[in-house]
């Protein structure tokens, strides 16, 4: 839910609200800052990963439709 309400946060793009709501909230639970910064880091790779692989697929599909003329 941290993780939510950090979406809405007045900070630009939302640069470091997932990772402040994810520091407070493993740090509830007995984390490290520095294991609740690595999992977030991983977070974000992950989406970046599959963010960009979605629009390698996308893009190759366009032009794919784009050559046959559909």
């Amino acid at each position: 839910m941290m993780g939510w309400i950090s979406l809405v946060m007045p900070l630009p793009g939302g640069l470091g609200a997932l990772e402040a709501s994810q520091v407070y909230t493993l740090g509830r639970f007995g984390y490290s800052a520095a294991s609740a910064l690595s999992l977030t880091l991983l977070m974000r790779g992950r989406d970046m990963l599959i963010g960009g692989l979605g629009l390698l697929l996308a893009g190759t599909g366009w032009r794919r439709n784009r050559i046959k003329g559909v």
